[in-house]
């Protein structure tokens, strides 16, 4: 940018003075000459100056945004776990925390301290996502996302994105493996199935877990979303906050009638199970009647809702988040 405003001013000192030849007839001393070119020339050269400053301003801030998402995600590496090997950036060694070295992107090249495997990580912080019913990112360009699939054949790489709020708090946090990025644009109801718990530090298991994806049958509920989802969650490891996948039985149900802010609701409490445990899932009104759970039934929850009151919790559909249940 820099060598384009030189080369405008230049091209506009040039034409300042051909002006000057054409358009003067009497002589002009050296002085009177450069004072007229300045007159000349002067609104253009400020005009780029301020156009050149603009855009360096909002890159700065661009810049300022990634920086501060870097060191958040860089906090959800707990030491004891994670060891950064790289971090792509030039204010790194401000960290009170040993980097064994500077890299290219992606942005981290991390290690699990338990079993040695390798990961990079690229971080992409968005303000909102864009559209209206259809609401989408754009994560990154085509040219990057060649050149993280580069990085890709050596270790593992997967996309941590954050939307909303603020870089260094946002309020959604996905982790997506690249190979599920195939292009600059996706939409909200394909991450969703990759969110988690935005204040929760990376678990030890939970990149190998992201890259191990499981079949889903065709079913009418997947609405034109891969038949691919990211691998299933324990009840165990339910964690509060979070839309997870679960593969469970149905044990029991119940349904109930409940006065909630003035109103009366038909409630179904329904008790799953898995390999690790018991849970409870809660269904309101038409869900009730929509998905029609039967003792016995093998189901999957698709981003169902982890809740909680006291030290109880359990799991609900939230309509925003796309929730469903696959039978």
């Amino acid at each position: 940018m820099r060598k384009v405003v030189l080369i405008f001013i230049f091209l506009v000192l040039i034409a300042s003075v051909s002006a000057t030849e054409e358009n003067t007839k009497e002589e002009w001393t050296g002085i009177e000459t450069i004072i007229l070119i300045m007159m000349l020339g002067m609104p253009f050269i400020i005009g780029l100056l301020l156009m050149y400053f603009f855009i360096n301003y909002h890159i700065d801030k661009d810049k300022e945004k990634g920086d501060k998402f870097e060191e958040y995600i860089c906090d959800l590496l707990d030491n004891k776990q994670w060891e950064i090997l790289a971090w792509n950036r030039d204010n790194y060694k401000n960290r009170n925390r040993y980097i064994k070295n500077d890299a290219e992107p992606p942005d981290f090249k991390i290690k699990n301290r338990d079993n040695n495997n390798v990961y990079w990580l690229e971080c992409k912080y968005r303000k909102d996502f864009l559209g209206g019913e259809k609401e989408h990112i754009f994560w990154a360009k085509k040219h990057q996302i060649e050149r993280y699939n580069k990085y890709a054949q050596e270790n593992p790489c997967l996309i941590v994105v954050g939307i909303g709020n603020k870089p260094e708090e946002p309020e959604y946090l996905y982790l997506v493996p690249l190979q599920r990025l195939k292009y600059p644009k996706v939409f909200r109801n394909y991450l969703d199935s990759f969110e988690r718990n935005p204040n929760q530090k990376f678990r030890s298991n939970e990149f190998l877990n992201k890259l191990k994806l499981i079949k889903v049958p065709q079913s009418p509920y997947n609405e034109r979303i891969p038949h691919f989802i990211p691998k299933v969650t324990l009840l165990v490891e339910a964690e509060v906050g979070s839309h997870l996948n679960f593969k469970v039985e149905v044990i029991a149900k119940e349904e109930l009638n409940v006065l909630k802010r003035g109103r009366k609701l038909r409630l179904e409490n329904i008790l799953i199970e898995d390999s690790s445990g018991k849970l409870t899932l809660k269904l309101w009104e038409d869900d009730i009647d929509k998905n029609n759970l039967q003792v016995g039934e093998n189901i999957l929850i698709k981003n169902g809702y982890v809740n909680s009151s006291d030290t109880k919790k359990w799991i609900t559909l939230d309509r925003n988040k796309s929730s469903k249940i696959i039978k």
